[in-house]
């Protein structure tokens, strides 16, 4: 058996070394890419389109675009998913039950008690609740 050196030992680690490294980098730009696109996932769109889709009252719509957009969505469809979609709430939640929901949250979705007044929460849920099935 042979016993190498230290300039030999040293040598032979540098390649090792080097694929260490180049994972590691590796990891790092995958996760900062994974966090860019979550915390890019409700965005997107221009004001200009966002606001042009949204009807309703405009104290309302203004609330709702500068609170609830980018993950709701400017038709209400929805940014994340089935549960985010609101354009039949209406047809499931009155509309105490969606200050509720905008005050304290309910599953995926963060209180907003802190971001939306009591007022403002009132005015959103007032119009979303008319968010209901047309008749066919």
């Amino acid at each position: 058996m042979r016993i190498h050196n230290e300039k030999e030992t040293s040598q032979l680690k540098q390649p090792i070394q080097r694929l260490q490294s180049r994972k590691k980098t590796w990891l790092m730009s995958s996760f900062l890419l994974l966090i860019t696109i979550s915390l890019t996932a409700c965005g997107g769109g221009s004001q200009q389109q966002q606001s042009a889709q949204l009807e309703g009252p405009a104290d309302a719509v203004e609330v709702y675009k500068n609170s609830c957009l980018s993950c709701h969505a400017a038709d209400l469809s929805g940014k994340m998913g089935p549960e985010t979609n609101l354009t039949t709430v209406g047809d499931r939640l009155s509309k105490d039950q969606i200050v509720t929901v905008i005050k304290e949250g309910k599953g995926r979705m963060p209180a907003q008690g802190s971001r939306v007044s009591d007022e403002d929460a009132e005015k959103v849920a007032s119009w979303l609740a008319t968010k209901k099935e047309q008749a066919k």
